[in-house]
This record gives C-alpha cells, structure tokens and sequence, in this order.
C-alpha cells in the first residue's frame, strides 16, 4: 500500500498507547509507520522503542506540531501519506482509502467532552481525515510558526475547499487538547489573530470573534455550556 502514516507526539504516552493499539488493529495492511516525538519527557520514548510496528522514529525537540509533520513527511517513503495524531484512533476505513487522488477526504469520528459529536468545518477539512500526495506536500510546507492553525493555512495556500467526505470513516478524533479545549481558547485567539494577518480573510476574524465570545461562555456558564456552544 502506498500510504505512510505518520504519528506526532509530545507527552502523551496513554493516547501513544491508544494509537499504536489501532495500529495493531490494522493488521497486515502494508503501510509505513512513523512517528515523531518532541522529546517528550514521560514515557512516550520508551513506548515508541518498544513497539515493533513501528517503522522509523524520530525524536528530539521541534518548533511544534506542524514542524514535527514537516519533518515526518520528509522521512515518509510512499507515494500518500496520512497524519494520524497521539491519541486519534485507526479505524478499518483505512483499508478502503482509494489513493487515487492528488487530495481525498475521509469521514472522522470525533468525540467531544466524552461524547460522540459531528464536527463540521466545510469547506476546510479536519486534517485527520485527509490523505494528500507526499510530493504536495514537500512543495507546499506546514508553516511551524502558526502553532495551532498550520493545517488551514495550508488549506488556504493549497485553495482546498472540500464538500461531504467520501462516506468511509478512517479515524475517531478526540476533540480536545490545544487545539479545542477551553483552557487554550487565548492562544487559540492569538494564533488565529496571526493567521488573520497572513492572509486577511474575513472569516477569521469572525472566528476570533466567536471564540471571544465562547471564553466569555466559559467563564461565566462552565465548560459543558462551552462544548455545546463550541460545536
């Protein structure tokens, strides 16, 4: 199979775990497995030595995710490659993804605050159901300096628009962490506020301005009234 699938992790050696058990699951799907760890300072290195299914690892420090996936798709050796993140889990799906295309999107399951939600972004994808050309990708790099919004500025670079995705799901996704939960809402509003400065697209900063509006929820109504609202 032409796919490597690459991992990234920094400090999250139970989601690792998780993972790499859906890796398992795969069974003898011949694909490249790779993972990428910042130099996590749990038990992350040790999981990822131990585990055989593993094809190449890289670990040191990094500039962040979308400089770890940078440098994953530079170790990548098939012709598509997939970004499967520390915690997401591998469903079947993966065994009927066409590779046919320079840019396909799959369905995701996410669950969110413990619950099984839809999640939709259109036109731009959850990067955790694409699977891209490795050479697009080598052209077209992960800007490392946007920390959480990398993935939609390279879908604004790329003009990527998407409608529904091909009706196979191939990843559970569990919303949370810095990209989604509360906790990080103001350096999500920062780095959007960069984005916006990028590229100047007017509905970012009707995002900054949603998620403004979602701390303010969170802080007054608590977290549960924030997730409902946020999704």
């Amino acid at each position: 199979m032409e796919l490597s699938i690459i991992t990234i992790n920094l400090n999250n050696s139970e989601g690792l775990k998780d993972t790499f058990r859906s890796i398992e699951g795969a069974g003898s799907l011949d694909f490249e497995y790779i993972v990428i760890d910042g130099k996590s300072n749990d038990s992350s290195q040790e999981v990822i030595r131990e585990f055989k299914r593993v094809d190449k690892f890289l670990i040191e420090s990094d500039e962040g995710v979308f400089d770890a996936m940078n440098k994953g798709v530079s170790l990548a050796s098939r012709k598509y490659v997939y970004f499967l993140n520390s915690g997401d889990i591998l469903l079947d799906g993966i065994k009927r993804v066409r590779l046919l295309d320079s840019i396909e999107y799959y369905q995701v399951k996410t669950i969110v605050n413990g619950d099984i939600r839809h999640i939709d972004l259109r036109p731009f994808p959850i990067h955790q159901g694409i699977v891209m050309l490795k050479s697009l990708l080598l052209e077209n790099r992960f800007d490392h300096s946007l920390k959480i919004f990398g993935d939609l500025d390279l879908w604004y670079r790329l003009d990527l628009k998407v409608d529904d995705p091909i009706n196979n799901a191939i990843a559970v996704m569990y919303v949370e962490g810095l990209g989604s939960a509360p906790e990080f809402i103001i350096k999500r509003i920062r780095d959007k506020a960069r984005l916006w400065a990028k590229h100047k697209r007017i509905r970012d900063l009707a995002s900054i301005f949603k998620m403004v509006l979602l701390l303010v929820a969170y802080k007054i109504f608590g977290i549960n009234t924030y997730y409902k609202l946020a999704t």
